[in-house]
């Protein structure tokens, strides 16, 4: 199986980070600590391989399904649509007060 990086879009890649940090949590061990390092210290599936002493293909598969898992959970829980939708609606919030501390409870 050929495995190219495949080119990940600046909004894609935004997306893939705000759902790691809602769902990492529920990922095994093993696919979160791949993530953080594809996702978060942006490692290449080689640097990662060499890091864990895995191969190539182990640490793209399990980044695939980890990334797999990452989509599955927000469709099924919808946090990270529901935290933009709660944040659209505090723009709209003229109390300047309530607004500040419905925005610090959601960074809670």
């Amino acid at each position: 199986m050929i495995m190219k990086k495949q080119a990940i879009s600046f909004e894609e890649w935004n997306l893939l980070n705000e759902l790691f940090s809602y769902y990492h949590k529920l990922l095994s061990d093993k696919i979160k600590l791949y993530l953080e390092e594809f996702l978060i210290n942006n490692l290449s599936y080689n640097e990662i391989a060499t890091n864990y002493q895995i191969s190539k293909y182990a640490a793209y598969d399990q980044i695939k399904k980890g990334i797999e898992q990452l989509k599955n959970y927000e469709q099924l829980l919808s946090l990270n649509q529901l935290s933009k939708q709660r944040l659209k609606l505090y723009d709209q919030i003229q109390d300047s007060d309530l607004k500040q501390a419905l925005l610090i409870l959601e960074q809670k």
